[in-house]
Formats: structure tokens, C-alpha cells, sequence
């Protein structure tokens, strides 16, 4: 027993290393002289933009426009604004605006699919497919897109997620397919590295299978069950911000 728990632990500490570095949230500007009108998180007036991106990190922002203001500019005057969401239909909806830059936590080619994209607040972006596809098929329609199957580890995922599905039960990135028997997302992290668990009750009902999103009645809590990979269902896919192309690309690699 004493080797079944170290090779577990060692095994455990190999895969959770990442987990951090990745859902840690990066900015890239995107567009110079452009400003978002998304939701506004907060506003604050800050000396660089470096101040601003840290600011945005921690309020979990996804966007934030930075106003480059002349030295000698009022003190009430903001000019770091933190937004919930990104623009999701392009810049379409940017104002041309001189001295304002636009950021975000999501290349300008973050998606090529045709589904619209919705954003969950401070969570990030997902496009919903209601054509059926079974389980492997669905991770690689997700992966055509430039996405990957959706991240549920997490309240304000699985809660945020639950809200756009309505009475649809649908594949979430969630599955336990391998020899070891060990739950992981999609980029290989196992659900035994986080303490956040959604099962039904009764769940998991196998130790092996996919995770599927669904929600008992339209006022009940979502919650996770286990099915079996070859059925059909609708699913959810991830738009991966910069930090999670990067470790996306080597895990498919």
C-alpha cells in the first residue's frame, strides 16, 4: 500500500505542477487607439500599464482598456478600466478612440468556428454545439476551432456553464479514458490535483467514461455524471486565452 500511495503521489505532483502557471491570465494589446465598451469590472487611474495589467490579473478581468494620459492630466481623470468579457465579435464594436489601447486575454484569432461565442464573466469564452457528436468526435470538432473541450473544475465554471446549457445535458472537457483510471480535463490535469468536485449523486456512477454538464430541473444546481463516450450530445467548447494556447500546443503535440 505504501508504494501504491508514492507512486500516486509522484504521479499526482508530475501533473499538477502546471495547473497554476496555466489559469494564470496574460494581456496582449490588441488594438491601438480602440476602446471596449463591455462591462465594466471597476476603474481605477494608474501610472503605467504594467500597474493596470497586474490590477486586471487579480480581479480576474479578460479585457481592459489603458488610456495613455498626458502628464499633466486631471488626478480624477481613470485611465486603467478592468471589463468582465472580451469582445466576442471581433472589433466590430470597438470605438476608434486616440490614447486609448485595447487589451485582452485572447488573441485576435482566438476561434475560427460559426457558433456565437458567450461569455461567462471573469471566466472566460465558449461556444455551445448543439449537433450531436459523440465524445471523441465532439473533442475534435472543438479542436478545428482552435478551442478544446470545456473546463468544468470549479464553482464559477460549473455554475457559469450550467446557466447557458438550459435543460440540454452536454459533454464537458472531463474524461477518465486511460489505463491508470485517473478523471482529467483536457490538457491532461487530474481532477485529484483541485478540491472542487460537481458529481450528482450517485456520480461517478463508473470509474471510467466521460463527463457530461446537466441540471435535474431548470432550478436545480448543475452537476457532473458519467456516460458512456460513444453516446451523442451537444458540447461545450473552451476559446483558449494566451496562457492556455500555450500549453494547449504541447499537449496535442
Amino acid at each position: 500500500m505504501k508504494l501504491v500511495a508514492l507512486l500516486f503521489a509522484l504521479f499526482t505532483c508530475e501533473c499538477c505542477r502546471d495547473i497554476n502557471p496555466r489559469r494564470a491570465i496574460i494581456y496582449s494589446r490588441v488594438k491601438k487607439d480602440a476602446q471596449s465598451m463591455e462591462s465594466v469590472i471597476l476603474r481605477r487611474r494608474l501610472t503605467n500599464v504594467d500597474e493596470c495589467r497586474d490590477l486586471a490579473e487579480s480581479k480576474y478581468a479578460l479585457a481592459f482598456n489603458f488610456a495613455r494620459l498626458p502628464s499633466n492630466n486631471s488626478d480624477e481623470i481613470t485611465n486603467c478600466v478592468l471589463l468582465h468579457c472580451p469582445e466576442t465579435s471581433g472589433f466590430r464594436q470597438l470605438l476608434n478612440v486616440t490614447g486609448i489601447d485595447y487589451y485582452s486575454a485572447y488573441s485576435r484569432r482566438a476561434y475560427s468556428g460559426n457558433h456565437t461565442l458567450t461569455c461567462v464573466r471573469s471566466v472566460g469564452l465558449f461556444a455551445i454545439n448543439f449537433q450531436k457528436q459523440n465524445f471523441s468526435n465532439a473533442r475534435n470538432e472543438c479542436q478545428k476551432n482552435k478551442s478544446f473541450l470545456a473546463d468544468v473544475v470549479g464553482d464559477e465554471r460549473t455554475t457559469g456553464l450550467g446557466n447557458l446549457i438550459g435543460q440540454f445535458t452536454v459533454y464537458v472537457g472531463l474524461s477518465n479514458e486511460g489505463q491508470r483510471r485517473i478523471w482529467k480535463n483536457e490538457f491532461g490535469e487530474a481532477l485529484a490535483c483541485q478540491d472542487y468536485r460537481a458529481w450528482g449523486m450517485g456520480e461517478p456512477s463508473h470509474s471510467r467514461g466521460c463527463v457530461a454538464l446537466f441540471r435535474l430541473h431548470p432550478k436545480a444546481d448543475p452537476v457532473w455524471k458519467v456516460v458512456s463516450c460513444a453516446i451523442e450530445l451537444p458540447y461545450i467548447c473552451e476559446i483558449p486565452r494566451l496562457t492556455d494556447t500555450m500549453y494547449l500546443n504541447r499537449t496535442l503535440s
